[in-house]
């Protein structure tokens, strides 16, 4: 099935990741790979172990932005919504270029100020028209704040890239939860 073949690559990635780290346990970009393999490979404590590897990261490594965003991630998945916030924050801050990062920034926002969340899934939208993840979310939040006329547009945009081949959804799955949350190119 296609869940134990992604476990399976998972074993993979966290196999490789860990034979780097045997040989160089100081580099960064393998311990977040490793992290991020850990996370993906969904056994029961994994998102907990992996969370408590990338917040060690990002806490000892503040400037990494991979370290932030994917401990944000965790965070959010954990219902930690203020620290991710705070993760999410450094990553937009570090990288306003990131659609991703401010798509989950909206996430961990959207509950407790709907306004702000609003605001990143707009940034979301503009940095990525094809990110239909933010467009369904700005439709939801103005909806709910009384903004039918936004409501109606973006769900209307959101419809019309169901079927664009360039349009895509933020999954929790490997690959649809932006780069910084994938492994490094350069360390495998």
């Amino acid at each position: 099935s296609r869940r134990r073949h992604t476990r399976s690559l998972c074993d993979w990635s966290s196999d490789v990741c860990s034979s780097d780290l045997d040989e160089s346990p100081n580099r960064l970009d393998a311990n977040i790979d490793l992290a991020i393999a850990v996370m993906n490979r969904q056994l029961e404590d994994d998102e907990a172990t992996a969370l408590e590897m990338i917040e060690s990261l990002a806490d000892r490594h503040p400037e990494d932005l991979r370290a932030a965003y994917v401990a944000g991630v965790l965070l959010q998945r954990a219902g930690e919504d203020e620290r991710a916030s705070a993760c999410f924050r450094r990553v937009v801050e570090g990288d306003p270029s990131d659609a991703y990062a401010w798509y989950h920034l909206g996430l961990v926002l959207e509950r407790e100020t709907p306004d702000d969340a609003l605001e990143a899934y707009r940034e979301a939208a503009r940095l990525d028209p094809y990110l239909r993840s933010a467009w369904f979310r700005i439709g939801s939040v103005a909806a709910r704040i009384g903004d039918d006329e936004t409501s109606d547009e973006a769900l209307s945009v959101f419809e019309r890239l169901e079927t664009n081949p360039r349009g895509l959804s933020v999954k929790p799955i490997y690959g649809r939860l932006g780069t910084k949350a994938m492994a490094a190119p350069h360390a495998m």
